[in-house]
């Protein structure tokens, strides 16, 4: 047997992360410009790899059916894998799937778990659906302060889809300057929480 030169297999193991890494990147790139069908089958092939970003975009594009079959079960797995690495899209689409009942059965409960999560990894449209599930009373009690709270939080990163949330619950007759008072009391909570 041949002896094999150390140099040339780490070379080649390089290489070979080097070009699975570009597929990450380039699984990104080709959703955000919108070429799905490019994006699907790099993606795809992310997903397989192990790679967080890949697993997360084949996920969406599975469960959406973009640039390739829809396959919410295979998606919303990829969705799962990248949400317990701490992806916070991941971890608010999966909350989605749990919510709306997309390949799992609704489970309220962890769609605000995943929420949360992604809430801890400062995702504003996550902190957004915390706020309405709280508002609406879904599979939680309702609780206006909680739900000013998350919106405002919201709005605290520059959101303008927040900041209009929230100047409309300031019109709103529930939001009484007790609640908004509570409310802005569990935000600054929530931002030392955050920190």
């Amino acid at each position: 047997m041949k002896p094999f030169s150390l140099p040339l297999l780490v070379g080649v193991l390089m290489f070979s992360a080097q070009c699975f890494a570009q597929n990450d990147t380039q699984c990104k790139t080709l959703y955000k410009t919108e070429n799905y069908q490019s994006a699907y089958r790099v993606c795809a092939l992310a997903a397989q790899q192990g790679y967080v970003v890949g697993r997360y975009y084949a996920g969406v594009m599975m469960v959406q059916g973009l640039g390739g079959p829809k396959n919410e079960i295979q998606g919303v797995a990829y969705l799962e894998m990248a949400a317990e690495k701490g992806f916070s899209d991941a971890q608010r689409d999966l909350g989605t799937a749990y919510h709306l009942g997309i390949a799992r059965k609704v489970n309220l409960d962890k769609a605000m778990y995943w929420y949360k999560e992604a809430v801890r990894n400062k995702n504003v449209p996550a902190m957004l659906y915390v706020a309405s599930l709280y508002h609406a009373g879904e599979g939680v009690e309702k609780d206006f302060p909680q739900s000013y709270a998350y919106t405002a939080l919201a709005a605290s990163y520059g959101s303008d889809q927040a900041i209009e949330a929230l100047k409309a619950l300031e019109g709103m007759a529930e939001f009484t300057p007790e609640v908004k008072e509570k409310g802005r009391k569990l935000k600054h909570q929530l931002i030392r929480e955050l920190q």
